[in-house]
C-alpha cells in the first residue's frame, strides 16, 4: 500500500514540480544526514515531504478487517504558499 501510494504521489508532476525537495517515504525523518537533497546549498530546507503508514490494526465486526493511516508530513523553511499548494495537489 506505502508503495502504490509513494508511487502515484511521485507520478505526479505538478507536486514535484512544488516539493523540489523531494518526497520521502524509507526515512524516519527528514535530516541534512538522511536526506541532503531536501536542502539547499546553504542547508536550509526545500519544500518537501514525508510520507509514513502506520501498520495495520484491528477494526470492525470481522476478524479479517483492518485499518491502516497515511500520513503526509509537509516542510517548508519559510511561508506556508508552496507546502499549502502541495497538500491541495496531494489531496486531488
Amino acid at each position: 500500500m506505502k508503495t502504490a501510494i509513494y508511487n502515484r504521489l511521485t507520478g505526479d508532476e505538478a507536486l514535484m514540480t512544488i516539493l523540489t525537495g523531494g518526497l520521502y517515504d524509507q526515512v524516519v525523518e527528514i535530516s541534512r544526514q538522511g536526506t541532503p537533497e531536501a536542502f539547499d546549498g546553504n542547508l536550509e530546507i526545500k519544500p518537501c515531504a514525508l510520507l509514513k503508514v502506520s501498520s495495520l490494526s484491528p477494526v470492525g465486526p470481522y476478524d479479517h478487517s483492518a485499518r491502516m493511516m497515511a500520513v503526509l508530513y509537509f516542510y517548508e523553511r519559510a511561508g506556508h504558499e508552496n507546502i499549502e499548494a502541495a497538500m491541495a495537489r496531494a489531496y486531488q
